[in-house]
Parts: structure tokens; sequence; C-alpha cells
């Protein structure tokens, strides 16, 4: 009895050992998509991080049978990104063969560079950067190719970078998404109607969304001869937010004024300030119209709400594309050096309200059903 028990034993043994031999591809094909908490990367989030969305590179332990992904974050500061960062981790995740150990640098460019270094030594098999602007790379990325580890950008990618230093870049496409936006307000407005255009942007952001406002005002100044200004806003200062745009109301025009933001974070400011500034009705000085870039929660309520006109959905599913682009290249094939992302949607509820009811602010007229087009 105790022979055929230990046979039993060794048999499972020997089972076990053979299913947890294969490779990770065999092992989690097909790959899928999972939510965060079948992934078993988000675990309860100390109070200094409120979001949920940080690892430290010291809980990393190393399996030999996984792809092991690390992913330096320049901040984890808005919805978008957190989007974002979610769509990372729903496919580079256990479950489909990877290991992954997310760092936020909490806005700090050094600490970005330090962290992206010390996943470097700690040898992971890729490395993913969602780089804060006006940072130079090319050190970081010659230890990494030292370290013969492939770099993939996410978001734009930083000035004065060398391309034979990193793998691929997957990114939004800023003109795609500029293009969608000045098609709705060319619709908005009469066919030759004015419009004065106030590009908005909040410490520059950091994945840099400079790139889609500057070709969206651009554009509309060649196409429709509108003229526009620029603002960069200090991040939480509604006060000189206020001043700032109070400041253009003042400004001598006939043109109603178009507020453009170019991410959700700017967006959420610009509507914080309005909030406290007393409009006239009818005007110039009447209530800004509102557009803005990436429809996070927030400001798909605002939407919702008559606060911001329209939303470009800006594409954050950031994961699919990694997924492939890691396994094509540990496949042998050629990674495209830019993958950009075609934009999703325009987020917009309203269009079934007058623009009259809408530039008077009153918003009983125009909170919709909320629907998303193409």
């Amino acid at each position: 009895m105790k022979d055929n028990k230990t046979c039993t034993l060794l048999l499972a043994a020997l089972i076990i050992l053979a299913l947890t031999a294969c490779g990770p591809f065999r092992a989690h094909s097909p790959v899928q998509e999972t939510t965060g908490a079948e992934s078993g990367f988000i675990e309860e989030s100390p109070e200094e991080d409120p979001n949920g969305v940080y690892d430290l590179l010291e809980d990393r332990t190393r399996n030999e049978d996984l792809i092991a992904i690390g992913f330096v974050a320049g901040g984890m500061d808005s919805g978008y990104i957190l989007d974002m960062s979610e769509s990372i981790r729903s496919f580079l995740n256990q479950a489909n063969g990877y290991e992954l150990t997310v760092l936020d640098a909490h806005m700090d460019a050094k600490s970005q560079q330090e962290s992206a270094g010390s996943l470097i030594e700690s040898g992971v098999d890729y490395l993913i950067i969602l780089p804060m602007p006006g940072t130079d790379w090319n050190g970081v990325l010659k230890k990494a190719r030292d370290a013969d580890i492939p770099v993939i950008f996410v978001g734009d990618v930083p000035d004065g970078v060398d391309e034979a230093l990193y793998l691929s870049a997957v990114t939004g496409d800023a003109e795609a998404e500029s293009r969608m936006a000045l098609e709705w307000l060319y619709g908005y407005f009469d066919e030759d109607g004015p419009a004065r255009l106030v590009g908005v942007t909040v410490d520059e952001s950091v994945l840099d969304h400079g790139e889609r406002l500057d070709h969206f005002l651009e554009t509309a100044r060649s196409e429709k001869g509108w003229e526009y200004e620029t603002l960069d806003l200090k991040k939480g200062d509604t006060a000189s937010t206020k001043a700032a745009i109070e400041a253009c109301l003042a400004a001598d025009s006939q043109e109603h004024l178009v507020i453009v933001c170019a991410d959700s974070g700017a967006a959420e400011q610009t509507v914080l300030a309005l909030e406290e500034t007393d409009f006239t009705d009818t005007g110039a000085n009447s209530r800004p119209l509102v557009i803005t870039f990436e429809s996070t929660k927030t400001i798909r309520e605002w939407v919702e709400d008559g606060q911001i006109a329209m939303a470009v959905d800006s594409r954050t599913d950031y994961g699919s594309a990694l997924d492939t682009l890691i396994r094509g290249d540990i496949s042998g094939d050629t990674p495209e050096k830019a993958i950009r992302l075609t934009p999703g949607q325009v987020y917009d509820p309203i269009r079934s309200a007058s623009r009259k009811d809408l530039l008077s602010g009153k918003s009983d007229a125009i909170i919709a059903k909320a629907r998303m087009f193409d």
C-alpha cells in the first residue's frame, strides 16, 4: 500500500513537471485580455499611492518561464494614463506569459531615468518607457543596448532620441485625432462662422500631447483663418487659470472663444476655473466652448452635463499592440519603428442642442442622452 502511494505521488510530480516545463507561449496561448484583478498585479494601494497602480522592484520574483517586462511611467496622474496602464497590465500579465513590473516616477524626470536604470540592472527582457518630455534618454538607451534589452516607447518619442537605440514606439495618431476634432468644430460653427481659439496645456503633460494640439491650431488657422493663442498653465492653480481665461474674454473681439485642451488634465483644470467665472448670456463674453482630447470618465460626465462640448476619445488600448509587438520580435519579425493607434471616436451627446443654448451656458437645455459615434 505504501509503495502504491509512493508511485502515485511520483506520477503526480512528473505530470506537474511536464506541465510547467512548457514555455510561456505554449502554456499561455492563445493570448487573451484579462482584468487587473485576474492578472494578480493590482494590490491594495498604500496611502502614498492612492491609484493602486504601483509596484516595487524589490517585490519582483524572477520566473525564467515568463517574459520579464519593465514599465517605467513618468507619472500616473491622469485618467488617460491610468487607463493606458490598465490596458498594458491586462495583456502583459502572468496568464499570458509575462512578468510585469511597473515603476512610477511621480513626475520626477531624474527618478524616471533612475527607475529605468534599475529595471535594466534587474535583467528585464523588455523595457517599456512612458517618457516625460524634455529629457535626454540616449544615456539610458545605450545602457539598455549594452545589456541587450530592447526598449519600446509608449506615447511620443522624446526629441533627440537616436532611432537605432530603441526597438519601436506605440503612439497615438496626433494628426488623425486633431483632424477628428477639427471636423467636429467646423461642423459646429456656420461654414464661415468666426472663432477665436485658445490652446491650453498644463505643465506640458507627461505624454507631451502638444503635437496634436499644435496641429489642430495651425490647421484651423490655415484652413479657416482662425487665430489662436496658447496658455501653458500650472497644475492645480485654478486662480491663475481663471485669470488667464478672463483675460482672453476681455479681449476686444466679436468672435466666440473656443478653448481647446491638450488632454484631460488641462480640460479638468479649465472646467474648474470656468465654474468660478461669471459670464454674460450672449455675445463674445459668453461662456467659452470647451473641447478636449481624451475622454476619461470624468470628462465624459462633464460632456453629459454640458460643461465640455466634445472630447476626442483617444485610444488607450496599448496592451494589445505591445503584446503583438513583443511576440513578433521574439519570433524574429522586424517591427515597425512607429506603430500608430488610430483615434477612437468623438464623444458628443449634445448634437441635438442648439448653438445658442450651448453658447449661453444653459446646461439644462443641452443635457441629452450620451452616445458614442464614429
